[in-house]
């Protein structure tokens, strides 16, 4: 990424961790972690999000571990993948679901019915994932889902995908900046953000949108 700081999840010790530059392993959250399949960076708010697929939950929290909180654990069967899209105007989280009704779902989006999405990522106006039956890897318009299109089928059980691209972390303005507060601020569609009471915190106004 572009400060050059590595996450990863280890199933087996269950944690999540990441190694800055120069630096140690720093373990993120040793608690708590069950299957961690998918991770995605918020470079814009520093907010981490991950797929807890055994929970059948996504959960976020800021880079330094601190603030972890279920973002979404309803209507999801079995979550694999997950990538983000933070830009001004589009602010969308996508994630794939292999369960019974397999699909790849955003945040205010309907869904496109699948075989076995594992493995998301995005690259300018396409979303690209992996399908493990199917053994291919395809693409398509990621606002309206149309323009399928298989960018390869030279693949056996296609797992992870990333694209690397210069302009895919471009400076950008965190909206949360001018008003600091204790919680834990995410961006929201399309211009505005929400913040967000942590697991340890008084969620009785767990949402507060700001313009």
């Amino acid at each position: 990424m572009k400060s050059g700081t590595l996450f990863w999840s280890d199933m087996k010790v269950k944690q999540i961790a990441k190694l800055e530059k120069g630096g140690q392993p720093e373990v993120l959250d040793g608690s708590g972690l069950d299957l961690v399949e998918g991770l995605a960076y918020d470079w814009i708010t520093g907010n981490l999000y991950w797929v807890a697929s055994r929970l059948n939950a996504m959960e976020v929290s800021r880079r330094d571990g601190s603030g972890c909180m279920v973002l979404l654990n309803k209507n999801i069967s079995q979550p694999r993948g997950l990538s983000i899209d933070p830009f001004k105007g589009a602010r969308w989280l996508f994630w794939t679901d292999w369960g019974e009704n397999p699909r790849i779902e955003g945040v205010l989006t309907g869904s496109h019915y699948l075989l076995y999405p594992h493995s998301l990522s995005i690259f300018e106006d396409n979303v690209y994932w992996t399908d493990r039956q199917l053994n291919r890897v395809f693409s398509a318009h990621k606002f309206r889902g149309d323009g399928e299109t298989v960018v390869s089928h030279l693949v056996s059980q296609p797992l992870s995908i990333h694209v690397h691209h210069p302009v895919l972390q471009p400076s950008e303005t965190n909206p949360c900046t001018s008003n600091p507060c204790a919680h834990i601020c995410l961006l929201n569609h399309p211009t505005v953000y929400s913040i967000h009471a942590s697991v340890n915190q008084d969620t009785s106004n767990k949402v507060a949108s700001v313009t």
